[in-house]
């Protein structure tokens, strides 16, 4: 989405749907410019980009950790017998979860042990 209109001035919900875009580097230089213009000026906006911006390096420096070879196993072992597939697809069936609110609980998830790890 690139706001190409040089008179274009962002206002405080363009500009925080601009910060995940800054943050991985996706941004065209236009946008950067604006999105930046916007931040020197705004102090709340500058506020909330800070804790983004924060909060996704602390995410991102966390350190990965491996499943244990023994549950690939297991996995793998559910699946070709078939149990596996069939309770899967029943429990999706009873309990339709939409993909955003999925991965907003992982991000929620992440960000708490972050700050559990940071402040305990």
């Amino acid at each position: 989405m690139e706001l190409n209109h040089p008179q274009f001035e962002l206002n405080h919900t363009d500009a925080a749907g601009l910060f995940g875009p800054l943050v991985d580097e996706e941004l065209s230089v236009g946008d950067s410019e604006r999105l930046r213009a916007h931040l020197d000026g705004c102090g709340p906006c500058q506020q909330q980009w800070t804790r983004y911006s924060r909060t996704v390096l602390r995410v991102r420096s966390v350190e990965r950790e491996r499943a244990p070879a023994s549950l690939a196993s297991q996995l793998a072992r559910r699946m070709r017998r078939g149990s596996f597939r069939a309770r899967s697809l029943r429990s999706h069936w009873n309990h339709q979860v939409p993909a955003e609110g999925i991965i907003l609980l992982v991000l929620a998830a992440g960000a708490a042990a972050v700050l559990f790890h940071l402040y305990r």
